[in-house]
């Protein structure tokens, strides 16, 4: 294949190819809680988890079992029990190679809605672009909060799903 592509003069890093598959990235977030009033808590920290794909047979399988970290930031309205998220991540895949994206999302507490943009990454994922709807849900969280408004760590669970994983490779 390569020896064709080399004959008709067509470098495969010119050629825009994408994939759309259903994606969940099961993980767990670290960080700091900071009541910031009796109604609204700002959890900032990070996620870290892995990178599940499920794709049609003969599909790529390019960022299955990749590693993801993400720092974000958490805006709990207890008042309202809603919430408002937005991080940014890197997806490293078996070679090391990164896809940089980043997300923001709003919902009643413990789940919310958004969307997933890449921005950029690194070897094979360099130019990559795509734009993909996207939902959490946080599993396990208990606000660990004192009567004293300090800043108290906390950790919860939950996963990512994002039914169409939109991308494009340049």
């Amino acid at each position: 294949m390569a020896l064709a592509v080399s004959l008709l003069g067509i470098s495969l890093s010119s050629v825009a190819w994408g994939a759309s598959d259903r994606a969940i990235n099961a993980w767990i977030a670290k960080g700091t809680l900071y009541p910031l009033n009796k109604d609204r808590m700002l959890f900032q920290g990070e996620q870290k988890g892995t990178l599940f794909i499920r794709h049609e047979e003969g599909h790529s399988v390019l960022f299955h079992a990749g590693r993801v970290l993400c720092p974000l930031s958490v805006d709990i309205d207890l008042k309202k029990d809603t919430g408002e998220a937005q991080g940014m991540c890197s997806i490293t895949d078996q070679n090391g190679d990164k896809a940089f994206a980043k997300w923001s999302c709003r919902g009643p507490q413990g789940s919310c809605r958004g969307k997933f943009m890449f921005t950029g990454g690194t070897g094979q994922f360099q130019g990559i672009t795509g734009e993909s709807d996207m939902r959490i849900r946080v599993d396990l969280f208990t606000p660990q909060v004192g009567r004293t408004l300090d800043p108290v760590e906390q950790s919860a669970s939950g996963y990512m799903l994002i039914p169409e994983f939109n991308y494009v490779l340049r």
